[in-house]
């Protein structure tokens, strides 16, 4: 079925069972820089699960300058060998080869650990840094190539396969690259020769001391950044390394201050692959690695078969699903978990200086803690509400033994993730619905749709344990007129798609209200291919697209704090805000609504109090726990459990990580 996929390649002298290769993730298990045993069995887990190349780290390079954070491994002293080696073998043992990632954090470097100023080849500091570098002299910049080079030594006498030198996401090295980030005017500056020679110097070093030890070079096909790098520097940038000698290519897109939405849902599946082609068609003599927003084994086969791509990188893919692999190669697609791209477990844990994990796979991260054992005694279970909570409450019941029955009120499973995914920007939701009832199928999960349960009922159903995961109901504000026909509740317009008016306003402005106007707004859109995506940001020549003619649909969003979106991850809130303002949203900050009419909304602010006429006004002001059969039963059953927004309304990684917590304890 994966021919291409599973056929096996070199890179180098390395020869690999399979072109799966995970790509290196961020995230932040060392402690003070050392390898820890959760690191560990994170990247031992993909490797049981049938990548032939795990790329492990990134690991700092030159500990002098070049620390991000502690919680990244160190490789720049020979103390940090034998967690190295731990890891190295590790991942051997599991059936994968493994390569490092190697990068030196530059401006990015955090003054207190490096105890000085960061360096960078000029003194322009990112957006996201409180320093101004320090622009390096030629001396300095020798020192730190050498530094690279005796620690790609260190890699390889770890028992590492291959080294992957970082280019791409903003570090150092990528900001010699940059015009942006490289403004000098010496012989490492200027020309994009001049600017490849720090790189290009230090493959040159590399190749005198470690010889044919495997180099791969990971770089960014286009930076997204007005007056950065685009596609014809990123294909003489891949020409000069295949001169160089490395053995391999690994191509992504944009890095730490793009302005293009890069990996959230609204990204269409393999959207930048036509970009990592064009560099593919320069390179003749080795592989090319790539692949960005890839989560479904049909894709990944495709981008290889039509020569988009060597090898295709995997990395969230395998956050959510470490055996995605193995189950592509034995046809088990439908037990796949494919990753929603939703960034709660993962970016915005990142950027918030957390550890990573994962919505949907609450063991990620947490492997060599989070075991499902067979339980001591089966016991009978009922499981109130089939939202995501609900679902892996059963599931992990089920994988101890348990006899578990579900029942639902509604027709399907979902709850009210199932309304998050009729924005088209989130239709990768639905990958988690599908997960868990393939999974309740397998494991042999009654299911009971359409089925309202009561106190009587449940107690007559005699069960040993309840798991109640009734979710959250809307609240109704106190708002005079909020009864008034044309006044519908969020839930109402996502899950019914109850006619509206002309003129719209959503009240509240968090995550369900954004997404509310938002597919007001955006009604009759057609989806983005790759293609129009990338030429809708103009990553790529061509007519800028759009999806389809706008709406005619006024949409007004108020919200009475000071920013929209407040409860909107970190690294989606910026794009939602984008998309927005594309739909010509009208967003109304620091604004209550103090009376609804039947002509509209009566409002106040900072400008004074004022008249916003509507057809319909949606109210999305919160959701309060649905607590009653707990509250009822609790003390009548032997076991009670509250989990997922029956207990509190929280994201969907909460709800899916108490789930697993609690049902694993049973």
């Amino acid at each position: 079925m994966f021919s291409e996929l599973f056929k096996p390649g070199f890179i180098g002298s390395l020869s690999l069972k399979n072109r799966v290769v995970m790509a290196c993730v961020s995230h932040h298990f060392a402690e003070d820089s050392y390898v820890t045993p959760r690191m560990i069995h994170f990247f031992q887990e993909r490797a049981r699960g049938g990548a032939g190349l795990i790329i492990a780290g990134p690991y700092q390079a030159d500990q002098k300058t070049g620390l991000q954070n502690l919680m990244y491994p160190g490789i720049g002293e020979e103390r940090f060998l034998p967690g190295l080696k731990t890891l190295a073998d590790a991942v051997h043992e599991a059936g994968a080869a493994v390569a490092f990632q190697l990068f030196h954090a530059g401006k990015y470097a955090d003054p207190k650990i490096i105890g000085t100023q960061p360096v960078s080849p000029s003194p322009i500091p990112s957006p996201h840094s409180r320093s101004v570098p320090r622009e390096l002299t030629v001396a300095e910049i020798k020192e730190i190539q050498r530094q690279f080079v005796e620690d790609i030594d260190r890699g390889r006498r770890a028992g590492f396969d291959a080294v992957e030198i970082n280019a791409c996401s903003g570090y150092l090295t990528r900001e010699f690259l940059s015009p942006l980030t490289n403004q000098r005017t010496d012989e490492y500056g200027g020309s994009l020769e001049n600017r490849l020679r720090f790189l290009l110097e230090m493959i040159a070093l590399a190749r005198r001391e470690v010889e044919a030890y495997p180099l791969i070079v990971r770089i960014t096909a286009h930076e997204c950044l007005l007056g950065g790098h685009g596609l014809e520097e990123a294909k003489q940038i891949a020409t000069a390394l295949e001169e160089a000698g490395v053995d391999a290519i690994h191509v992504t897109v944009g890095g730490h201050e793009t302005s293009v939405p890069l990996t959230p849902a609204m990204v269409p599946r393999g959207a930048f692959m036509p970009l990592i082609a064009e560099v593919k068609k320069v390179v003749l003599r080795i592989p090319v690695i790539g692949g960005v927003r890839i989560n479904h084994p049909f894709v990944a086969e495709e981008a290889i078969a039509e020569g988009q791509v060597d090898f295709i990188s995997l990395a969230r893919a395998l956050i959510i699903d470490p055996f995605f692999p193995k189950k592509a190669q034995e046809g088990r697609i439908d037990e796949i978990s494919f990753c929603i791209a939703c960034q709660q477990g993962c970016y915005d844990r990142l950027f918030a200086g957390d550890r990573i994990t994962c919505t949907v796979n609450a063991r990620a991260g947490y492997e060599g803690e989070r075991e499902i054992g067979r339980a001591g005694r089966p016991k009978r279970i009922l499981v109130i509400g089939g939202g995501p909570g609900g679902m892996e409450a059963a599931r992990v019941a089920a994988l101890r033994g348990h006899r578990v029955t579900l029942w639902e009120k509604k027709k399907s499973l979902g709850g009210q993730f199932r309304l998050a995914a009729v924005l088209e920007e989130k239709k990768e939701y639905l990958n988690l619905i599908a997960y868990l009832e393939t999974q309740l199928r397998i494991l042999g999960v009654e299911i009971v749709l359409e089925k309202e349960a009561t106190a009587d009922s449940i107690l007559a159903f005699q069960p040993d344990v309840l798991i109640v995961a009734s979710g959250a109901k809307p609240i109704s504000p106190k708002i005079p007129g909020a009864t008034l026909a044309g006044v519908v509740q969020a839930h109402e317009v996502l899950a019914e798609r109850i006619p509206v008016g002309d003129r719209v306003i959503v009240i509240g402005g968090g995550g369900v209200g954004c997404d509310t106007a938002l597919l007001l707004a955006s009604e009759g859109e057609k989806e983005m291919s790759p293609l129009s995506y990338l030429q809708h940001y103009q990553l790529l020549p061509g007519e800028q697209q759009t999806n389809g003619e706008k709406p005619r649909r006024d949409v007004t969003l108020i919200e009475m704090l000071p920013r929209v979106g407040a409860d909107i991850g970190r690294t989606t809130r910026w794009s939602t805000l984008m998309t927005l303002k594309e739909h010509g949203i009208k967003i109304l900050t620091e604004t209550r609504a103090e009376e609804i009419t039947s002509e509209g909304v009566w409002v106040s602010g900072n400008d004074g109090r004022k008249f916003l006429p509507a057809d319909t006004v949606v109210l999305a002001i919160g959701a309060q726990p649905e607590r009653r059969l707990f509250e009822e039963l609790e003390g009548k059953i032997p076991e009670v459990h509250l989990v997922g927004d029956a207990s509190k309304p929280r994201k969907a990684l909460d709800a899916i990580h108490e789930a697993f917590l609690t049902a694993s304890r049973i």
